[in-house]
């Protein structure tokens, strides 16, 4: 039995190095969160934050793109804000539709919010993820596209990854 916990005991405090698991810390070190399995980061040109990429699937490239603003007031009006202006007559990208709206519980408690939206792209329709965070006056965005058959398994993976998004405290240096 001795033997058996000695065993158990090490096992449990090597766990977190044998992990395959990656995080994600921006240049800015603004924010960290757990990359899904096997996704990779890619810096692009004239973006703040690195794109976050998975497998092709279906035809369509999994990724997740980042960005953040400054706000006022409560999570619902910035929502509201933000959907009373994507709607415009000329833009191709109006066409979409609202599939899910919902709070997103996070490890970290923050103000989270998920939207889920269909949008017809090329030769069929996309589902555009979006993860809000919220933290004192500053928004965070996550944008995650998938196929519109995407496995519930990928998608359970990227709630999972965003249940782990958290803001980095920043220490002022004297």
């Amino acid at each position: 039995m001795k033997r058996f916990l000695s065993m158990f005991f090490l096992v449990f405090i090597f766990l977190p190095y044998l992990s395959s698991q990656d995080y994600y810390i921006d240049d800015f070190k603004d924010f960290t969160f757990e990359i899904p399995d096997g996704w990779e980061t890619m810096t692009y040109p004239g973006l703040k934050y690195k794109i976050i990429c998975g497998d092709s699937l279906n035809g369509y490239n999994q990724n997740m793109i980042f960005v953040s603003e400054e706000v006022s007031g409560s999570m619902e009006e910035v929502v509201s804000e933000y959907f009373s202006g994507q709607k415009g007559p000329d833009d191709s990208a109006s066409a979409y539709t609202v599939i899910t709206q919902e709070k997103f519980e996070n490890n970290y408690n923050l103000e989270s919010q998920k939207i889920i939206i269909e949008l017809p792209e090329g030769k069929g329709i996309a589902k555009h993820y979006f993860y809000l965070f919220k933290h004192n006056n500053l928004l965070y965005i996550c944008a995650a596209t998938l196929s519109h058959d995407a496995e519930p398994e990928i998608v359970e993976m990227l709630d999972a990854s965003m249940r782990t998004f958290q803001i980095l405290d920043k220490k002022e240096e004297e």
